[in-house]
């Protein structure tokens, strides 16, 4: 009797619970140009999670994500979990850009963005 109590315990805890199951994520793709359509490296890329509530926009939600960086062929990537994020993309004497986008389950959302030069980039030097 012991034995299979013990065995009935096993096979509980070696189950997987379908609510402890997670979403699978989506990815997020991107590549980061200047006016002249040279890539940009190491382009700054902030993701924002918006919270849905009742199927529509309620609140942004700050994402925990590491800081995301354009690598030197001004790519970036990252897995986000569904959802719809803003996408802020920033670099020293360019405009800031954002552009919202809705990442699906296992699917990729690709992000292609053109900086413009800052207002103030003439004060640079």
């Amino acid at each position: 009797m012991r034995f299979v109590l013990l065995t009935v315990l096993a096979m509980v805890l070696i189950t997987p619970c379908s609510s402890s199951v997670a979403k699978a994520n989506g990815t997020l793709r991107g590549v980061v140009r200047d006016p002249a359509g040279a890539v940009v490296a190491d382009a700054t890329v902030l993701v924002q999670y918006w919270e849905l509530k009742d199927g529509s926009l309620s609140r942004p939600i700050p994402l925990m994500e590491p800081l995301i960086l354009t690598d030197s062929q001004g790519r970036f990537s990252v897995q986000l979990p569904p959802g719809v994020y803003d996408v802020f993309i920033s670099f020293p004497v360019f405009a800031p850009t954002a552009q919202e986008v809705r990442i699906e389950a296992d699917k990729e959302t690709v992000v292609e963005c053109d900086l413009n030069p800052s207002r103030f980039a003439k004060y640079v030097y």
